[in-house]
Protein backbone atom coordinates (compact mmCIF):
# COMPACT_ATOMS: atom_id res chain seq x y z
CA UNK A 1 0.00 0.00 0.00
CA UNK A 2 2.89 2.36 0.82
CA UNK A 3 4.34 1.76 -2.65
CA UNK A 4 1.00 2.65 -4.29
CA UNK A 5 0.57 5.80 -2.19
CA UNK A 6 4.12 6.97 -2.87
CA UNK A 7 3.70 6.24 -6.59
CA UNK A 8 0.56 8.38 -6.75
CA UNK A 9 2.32 11.28 -5.03
CA UNK A 10 5.48 10.99 -7.15
CA UNK A 11 3.44 10.74 -10.36
CA UNK A 12 1.49 13.85 -9.32
CA UNK A 13 4.76 15.67 -8.59
CA UNK A 14 6.17 14.78 -12.02
CA UNK A 15 2.94 15.87 -13.69
CA UNK A 16 3.04 19.22 -11.85
CA UNK A 17 6.70 19.64 -12.79
CA UNK A 18 6.04 18.97 -16.50
CA UNK A 19 3.08 21.35 -16.48
CA UNK A 20 5.24 24.02 -14.85
CA UNK A 21 8.00 23.51 -17.44
CA UNK A 22 5.42 23.88 -20.21
CA UNK A 23 4.34 27.24 -18.79
CA UNK A 24 7.94 28.40 -18.37
CA UNK A 25 8.81 27.72 -22.03
CA UNK A 26 5.51 29.01 -23.44
CA UNK A 27 5.01 32.56 -24.71
CA UNK A 28 2.87 33.61 -21.77
CA UNK A 29 4.30 36.53 -19.79
CA UNK A 30 2.76 35.40 -16.49
CA UNK A 31 4.87 32.62 -14.99
CA UNK A 32 3.28 32.73 -11.52
CA UNK A 33 1.21 29.58 -12.06
CA UNK A 34 4.40 27.71 -12.99
CA UNK A 35 5.90 28.61 -9.60
CA UNK A 36 2.71 27.44 -7.86
CA UNK A 37 2.92 24.11 -9.71
CA UNK A 38 6.61 23.72 -8.82
CA UNK A 39 5.79 24.25 -5.14
CA UNK A 40 2.91 21.76 -5.42
CA UNK A 41 5.40 19.24 -6.85
CA UNK A 42 7.77 19.84 -3.93
CA UNK A 43 4.83 19.35 -1.53
CA UNK A 44 3.87 16.04 -3.20
CA UNK A 45 7.45 14.76 -3.13
CA UNK A 46 7.69 15.62 0.57
CA UNK A 47 4.48 13.59 1.09
CA UNK A 48 5.98 10.56 -0.68
CA UNK A 49 9.18 11.03 1.35
CA UNK A 50 7.21 11.07 4.62
CA UNK A 51 4.54 8.41 4.01
CA UNK A 52 7.12 5.92 2.71
CA UNK A 53 9.02 6.39 6.01
CA UNK A 54 12.12 7.34 4.01
CA UNK A 55 12.59 10.31 6.34
CA UNK A 56 13.44 7.93 9.20
CA UNK A 57 16.39 6.57 7.19
CA UNK A 58 17.40 9.74 5.33
CA UNK A 59 16.22 12.56 7.58
CA UNK A 60 18.01 15.37 5.73
CA UNK A 61 14.99 16.70 3.83
CA UNK A 62 12.34 16.51 6.53
CA UNK A 63 10.31 19.76 6.89
CA UNK A 64 12.36 21.42 4.15
CA UNK A 65 9.24 21.99 2.03
CA UNK A 66 7.49 24.28 4.52
CA UNK A 67 9.13 27.62 3.55
CA UNK A 68 8.21 26.93 -0.09
CA UNK A 69 4.63 25.81 0.56
CA UNK A 70 3.88 28.94 2.60
CA UNK A 71 4.43 30.88 -0.65
CA UNK A 72 1.40 29.23 -2.32
CA UNK A 73 -1.16 31.68 -0.91
CA UNK A 74 0.78 34.84 -1.85
CA UNK A 75 1.46 33.42 -5.32
CA UNK A 76 -2.26 32.69 -5.84
CA UNK A 77 -3.01 36.31 -4.93
CA UNK A 78 -0.28 37.54 -7.26
CA UNK A 79 -1.65 35.39 -10.11
CA UNK A 80 -5.19 36.62 -9.50
CA UNK A 81 -4.12 40.27 -9.63
CA UNK A 82 -2.02 39.85 -12.77
CA UNK A 83 -4.22 37.52 -14.81
CA UNK A 84 -7.80 38.06 -13.66
CA UNK A 85 -7.77 41.69 -12.52
CA UNK A 86 -5.04 42.61 -15.04
CA UNK A 87 -3.39 45.12 -12.72
CA UNK A 88 0.26 45.78 -12.00
CA UNK A 89 0.93 43.58 -8.98
CA UNK A 90 3.89 43.85 -6.63
CA UNK A 91 4.95 40.91 -4.49
CA UNK A 92 5.04 42.79 -1.18
CA UNK A 93 7.64 41.74 1.36
CA UNK A 94 5.11 41.18 4.16
CA UNK A 95 3.68 38.24 2.19
CA UNK A 96 7.02 36.51 2.74
CA UNK A 97 6.77 36.67 6.54
CA UNK A 98 5.06 33.23 7.03
CA UNK A 99 7.64 31.59 4.75
CA UNK A 100 10.50 33.23 6.67
CA UNK A 101 8.96 32.19 9.99
CA UNK A 102 8.68 28.60 8.75
CA UNK A 103 12.37 28.65 7.81
CA UNK A 104 13.19 30.03 11.26
CA UNK A 105 11.19 27.20 12.91
CA UNK A 106 12.83 24.37 10.95
CA UNK A 107 16.36 25.81 11.17
CA UNK A 108 17.23 24.12 14.52
CA UNK A 109 16.28 20.76 13.02
CA UNK A 110 18.32 21.38 9.86
CA UNK A 111 21.36 22.21 12.02
CA UNK A 112 21.13 18.95 14.01
CA UNK A 113 23.59 16.15 13.33
CA UNK A 114 22.34 12.89 11.78
CA UNK A 115 21.82 11.00 15.05
CA UNK A 116 19.95 13.91 16.62
CA UNK A 117 17.67 14.17 13.60
CA UNK A 118 16.79 10.47 13.72
CA UNK A 119 16.19 10.65 17.48
CA UNK A 120 13.98 13.73 17.00
CA UNK A 121 11.88 12.03 14.32
CA UNK A 122 11.51 8.92 16.45
CA UNK A 123 9.82 11.17 18.99
CA UNK A 124 6.85 11.57 16.64
CA UNK A 125 6.48 7.79 16.32
CA UNK A 126 6.87 6.97 20.00
CA UNK A 127 4.82 9.91 21.27
CA UNK A 128 7.71 11.34 23.29
CA UNK A 129 7.33 14.84 21.91
CA UNK A 130 8.78 18.13 23.08
CA UNK A 131 7.46 21.63 22.46
CA UNK A 132 9.63 21.77 19.34
CA UNK A 133 7.86 18.68 17.97
CA UNK A 134 4.52 20.46 18.42
CA UNK A 135 5.93 23.57 16.77
CA UNK A 136 7.01 21.60 13.70
CA UNK A 137 3.61 19.88 13.55
CA UNK A 138 1.84 23.23 13.73
CA UNK A 139 3.43 24.20 10.42
CA UNK A 140 1.21 21.60 8.73
CA UNK A 141 -1.87 23.39 10.04
CA UNK A 142 -0.37 26.80 9.32
CA UNK A 143 0.20 25.97 5.64
CA UNK A 144 -3.44 25.02 5.06
CA UNK A 145 -4.74 28.00 7.05
CA UNK A 146 -2.46 30.29 5.05
CA UNK A 147 -3.73 28.99 1.69
CA UNK A 148 -7.35 29.21 2.82
CA UNK A 149 -6.88 32.75 4.11
CA UNK A 150 -5.67 33.84 0.66
CA UNK A 151 -8.13 31.83 -1.42
CA UNK A 152 -11.31 32.58 0.55
CA UNK A 153 -11.43 36.38 -0.01
CA UNK A 154 -10.60 35.95 -3.71
CA UNK A 155 -13.34 33.36 -4.20
CA UNK A 156 -16.09 35.13 -2.29
CA UNK A 157 -15.32 38.50 -3.92
CA UNK A 158 -15.63 36.94 -7.37
CA UNK A 159 -18.60 34.61 -6.90
CA UNK A 160 -21.15 37.46 -7.44
CA UNK A 161 -19.28 38.49 -10.62
CA UNK A 162 -19.23 34.90 -11.80
CA UNK A 163 -22.99 34.48 -11.28
CA UNK A 164 -24.03 37.59 -13.21
CA UNK A 165 -21.49 37.38 -16.04
CA UNK A 166 -23.04 36.75 -19.46
CA UNK A 167 -19.60 35.87 -20.86
CA UNK A 168 -19.43 32.61 -18.88
CA UNK A 169 -21.72 29.67 -19.67
CA UNK A 170 -23.72 27.94 -16.96
CA UNK A 171 -21.63 24.81 -17.50
CA UNK A 172 -18.38 26.73 -16.91
CA UNK A 173 -19.80 28.35 -13.77
CA UNK A 174 -20.66 24.92 -12.43
CA UNK A 175 -17.15 23.64 -13.25
CA UNK A 176 -15.58 26.62 -11.42
CA UNK A 177 -17.67 25.92 -8.31
CA UNK A 178 -16.73 22.24 -8.57
CA UNK A 179 -12.99 23.05 -8.62
CA UNK A 180 -13.34 25.35 -5.60
CA UNK A 181 -15.24 22.69 -3.64
CA UNK A 182 -12.50 20.12 -4.41
CA UNK A 183 -9.76 22.46 -3.17
CA UNK A 184 -11.66 23.25 0.04
CA UNK A 185 -12.45 19.59 0.69
CA UNK A 186 -8.79 18.67 0.29
CA UNK A 187 -7.53 21.41 2.63
CA UNK A 188 -10.26 20.87 5.23
CA UNK A 189 -9.69 17.09 5.31
CA UNK A 190 -6.02 17.78 6.05
CA UNK A 191 -6.87 20.29 8.78
CA UNK A 192 -9.39 17.97 10.45
CA UNK A 193 -6.88 15.12 10.24
CA UNK A 194 -4.25 17.10 12.14
CA UNK A 195 -6.69 18.34 14.78
CA UNK A 196 -8.17 14.90 15.54
CA UNK A 197 -4.79 13.19 15.00
CA UNK A 198 -6.11 10.98 12.19
CA UNK A 199 -3.19 9.80 10.06
CA UNK A 200 -5.68 8.41 7.54
CA UNK A 201 -7.23 11.84 6.88
CA UNK A 202 -3.82 13.51 6.64
CA UNK A 203 -2.76 10.91 4.08
CA UNK A 204 -6.07 11.22 2.20
CA UNK A 205 -5.59 14.99 1.94
CA UNK A 206 -2.14 14.46 0.41
CA UNK A 207 -3.43 11.85 -2.06
CA UNK A 208 -6.23 14.18 -3.21
CA UNK A 209 -3.72 16.82 -4.34
CA UNK A 210 -2.55 14.91 -7.47
CA UNK A 211 -6.20 14.28 -8.34
CA UNK A 212 -6.95 17.99 -8.00
CA UNK A 213 -3.98 18.80 -10.26
CA UNK A 214 -5.22 16.46 -12.99
CA UNK A 215 -8.78 17.77 -12.81
CA UNK A 216 -7.63 21.39 -12.78
CA UNK A 217 -5.41 20.82 -15.83
CA UNK A 218 -8.22 19.20 -17.84
CA UNK A 219 -10.87 21.76 -16.90
CA UNK A 220 -8.63 24.83 -17.31
CA UNK A 221 -7.78 23.63 -20.83
CA UNK A 222 -11.41 22.84 -21.65
CA UNK A 223 -13.00 25.97 -20.13
CA UNK A 224 -10.65 29.00 -20.53
CA UNK A 225 -13.71 31.27 -20.72
CA UNK A 226 -13.92 31.37 -16.91
CA UNK A 227 -10.86 33.64 -16.59
CA UNK A 228 -11.80 35.64 -19.71
CA UNK A 229 -15.36 36.17 -18.43
CA UNK A 230 -14.16 37.33 -15.02
CA UNK A 231 -11.72 39.73 -16.68
CA UNK A 232 -14.51 41.33 -18.74
CA UNK A 233 -16.85 41.55 -15.74
CA UNK A 234 -14.14 43.21 -13.61
CA UNK A 235 -13.40 45.70 -16.39
CA UNK A 236 -17.09 46.52 -16.63
CA UNK A 237 -17.23 47.02 -12.86
CA UNK A 238 -14.19 49.26 -12.92
CA UNK A 239 -15.72 51.36 -15.65
CA UNK A 240 -19.06 51.68 -13.84
CA UNK A 241 -17.35 52.69 -10.61
CA UNK A 242 -14.74 54.84 -12.28
CA UNK A 243 -13.86 58.11 -10.65
CA UNK A 244 -12.51 59.56 -13.90
CA UNK A 245 -15.26 59.00 -16.44
CA UNK A 246 -16.54 62.59 -16.03
CA UNK A 247 -13.09 64.11 -16.46
CA UNK A 248 -11.41 65.31 -19.65
CA UNK A 249 -8.66 62.73 -19.40
CA UNK A 250 -6.85 63.79 -22.59
CA UNK A 251 -6.61 67.38 -21.35
CA UNK A 252 -5.28 66.19 -17.99
CA UNK A 253 -2.63 64.03 -19.67
CA UNK A 254 -1.57 66.97 -21.86
CA UNK A 255 -1.35 69.23 -18.81
CA UNK A 256 0.60 66.55 -16.93
CA UNK A 257 3.07 66.23 -19.80
CA UNK A 258 3.51 70.02 -19.84
CA UNK A 259 4.24 70.05 -16.10
CA UNK A 260 6.91 67.41 -16.53
CA UNK A 261 8.46 68.57 -19.81
CA UNK A 262 8.28 72.37 -19.57
CA UNK A 263 8.37 72.83 -15.82
CA UNK A 264 10.71 69.88 -15.18
CA UNK A 265 8.68 68.78 -12.17
CA UNK A 266 10.48 65.44 -12.16
CA UNK A 267 13.72 67.15 -11.02
CA UNK A 268 12.14 67.93 -7.64
CA UNK A 269 13.18 65.06 -5.38
CA UNK A 270 10.19 65.82 -3.13
CA UNK A 271 7.66 65.48 -5.93
CA UNK A 272 4.59 63.54 -4.86
CA UNK A 273 1.27 62.30 -6.22
CA UNK A 274 -0.81 64.69 -4.04
CA UNK A 275 1.27 67.72 -5.12
CA UNK A 276 0.87 67.02 -8.83
CA UNK A 277 -2.82 66.14 -8.42
CA UNK A 278 -3.40 69.45 -6.64
CA UNK A 279 -1.78 71.33 -9.52
CA UNK A 280 -4.02 69.47 -11.97
CA UNK A 281 -7.05 70.23 -9.75
CA UNK A 282 -8.00 66.56 -9.37
CA UNK A 283 -7.74 64.10 -6.50
CA UNK A 284 -4.68 61.86 -5.99
CA UNK A 285 -6.92 58.83 -6.54
CA UNK A 286 -8.08 60.20 -9.90
CA UNK A 287 -4.53 60.90 -11.05
CA UNK A 288 -3.42 57.43 -9.97
CA UNK A 289 -6.33 55.88 -11.85
CA UNK A 290 -5.59 57.88 -15.02
CA UNK A 291 -1.95 56.77 -14.97
CA UNK A 292 -2.88 53.14 -14.34
CA UNK A 293 -5.66 52.85 -16.91
CA UNK A 294 -4.40 55.14 -19.66
CA UNK A 295 -0.62 54.76 -19.43
CA UNK A 296 -0.36 51.46 -17.52
CA UNK A 297 2.05 53.13 -15.08
CA UNK A 298 2.18 53.99 -11.42
CA UNK A 299 3.09 57.53 -10.41
CA UNK A 300 6.69 56.60 -9.41
CA UNK A 301 7.12 54.79 -12.74
CA UNK A 302 5.88 57.86 -14.63
CA UNK A 303 8.23 60.19 -12.73
CA UNK A 304 11.24 57.91 -13.09
CA UNK A 305 10.72 57.51 -16.84
CA UNK A 306 11.19 61.29 -17.24
CA UNK A 307 14.16 61.29 -14.90
CA UNK A 308 15.91 58.48 -16.76
CA UNK A 309 15.29 60.06 -20.17
CA UNK A 310 16.71 63.36 -18.90
CA UNK A 311 19.70 61.51 -17.40
CA UNK A 312 20.39 59.88 -20.78
CA UNK A 313 20.32 63.29 -22.44
CA UNK A 314 22.77 64.75 -19.90
CA UNK A 315 25.14 61.80 -20.27
CA UNK A 316 25.31 62.30 -24.01
CA UNK A 317 25.69 66.09 -23.80
CA UNK A 318 28.35 66.08 -21.07
CA UNK A 319 30.42 62.91 -21.13
CA UNK A 320 32.72 64.17 -18.36
CA UNK A 321 30.01 64.83 -15.82
CA UNK A 322 29.80 62.25 -13.02
CA UNK A 323 26.90 59.84 -12.95
CA UNK A 324 26.15 60.74 -9.33
CA UNK A 325 25.90 64.44 -10.23
CA UNK A 326 23.48 63.60 -13.04
CA UNK A 327 21.40 61.38 -10.73
CA UNK A 328 20.93 64.23 -8.26
CA UNK A 329 20.26 66.72 -11.06
CA UNK A 330 17.31 64.74 -12.44
CA UNK A 331 15.68 64.25 -9.03
CA UNK A 332 17.01 61.00 -7.57
CA UNK A 333 18.11 61.17 -3.94
CA UNK A 334 20.53 58.23 -4.06
CA UNK A 335 22.78 56.49 -6.54
CA UNK A 336 21.23 53.10 -5.72
CA UNK A 337 17.69 54.19 -6.63
CA UNK A 338 19.01 55.87 -9.78
CA UNK A 339 20.88 52.73 -10.90
CA UNK A 340 17.86 50.53 -10.17
CA UNK A 341 15.39 52.74 -12.04
CA UNK A 342 17.79 53.30 -14.96
CA UNK A 343 18.26 49.53 -15.36
CA UNK A 344 14.52 48.78 -15.11
CA UNK A 345 13.55 51.42 -17.68
CA UNK A 346 16.40 51.32 -20.20
CA UNK A 347 17.67 47.77 -19.79
CA UNK A 348 21.20 49.11 -19.15
CA UNK A 349 23.07 50.34 -16.12
CA UNK A 350 24.12 54.02 -16.32
CA UNK A 351 27.74 52.91 -16.81
CA UNK A 352 26.79 50.57 -19.67
CA UNK A 353 24.72 53.29 -21.35
CA UNK A 354 27.56 55.82 -21.09
CA UNK A 355 30.04 53.35 -22.59
CA UNK A 356 27.66 52.64 -25.49
CA UNK A 357 27.40 56.35 -26.30
CA UNK A 358 31.18 56.81 -26.30
CA UNK A 359 31.89 54.18 -28.94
Amino acid sequence: MQIFESSVLIFGALFGLLWAMHIFVSWTKVKTMAWILLIASIWLLSGAYFFSMTHLVYPYFYALHFPFVFLCGPLFLHYYRLVVREVDSKFFNFHLIPSCLALFVILPYLLMDLDSKIKFLEGFRTGKMSFYHVLIMSLNVGVKVSILSYLTPIIFLNLPLLKRSNEISRESKGIFIFIIILIYIDLLIGLIGFFIKSFFLVKLSALLLPLNLFIFFILSSRYPEIVIGLQKELKRNRYENSKIKNLDVNFILEKLEEIFKSERAFADEDISLPKVAEELKISPHQLSQILNEKLNQTFPQYVNSYRVNEAKKLMVEDSNRSILSIAFAVGFNSKASFNRSFKNISGFTPQEFRKSTQK
